[in-house]
């Protein structure tokens, strides 16, 4: 698993999230979105990820967005599908702020990966 990878399956999760509710669409569920832990980050982060990098800083700051961004895409499905749409709106903002966010720390952890090699 690469830190590309993570980021990757993260931004699939963005952009089905967009589509859906920019393009009013209603293909998504709930039980689709995983939690901060049973992720693909979450798993790495839990296991090697903290084996490896848990004393850096960028490490330790990326749980909060992590856990945020996950939080935030379930309330978005939920109020796109009660039809909130100001809500809907607000919540993607929100989504994609924790996602630049986790993705600002997996870049620092990445430049850490590299000048350790």
């Amino acid at each position: 698993m690469t830190l590309a990878a993570v980021r990757q399956s993260h931004e699939i999760v963005v952009q089905r999230l967009q589509d859906e509710v920019l393009g009013d669409l209603h293909d998504m569920r709930l039980e689709e979105l995983k939690d901060h832990h049973s992720c693909t980050l979450g798993h790495w982060y839990d296991g090697i990820g903290g084996q490896l990098l848990g004393k850096e800083a960028a490490f330790k700051a990326l749980a909060e967005p992590h856990r945020l961004f996950h939080q935030n895409t379930r309330e978005l499905l939920a109020a796109h599908q009660a039809g909130d749409k100001d809500r809907s709106k607000q919540l993607l903002q929100q989504v994609l702020l924790s996602r630049d966010k986790v993705f600002q720390q997996l870049d620092a952890l990445n430049a850490t990966l590299q000048k350790n090699q």
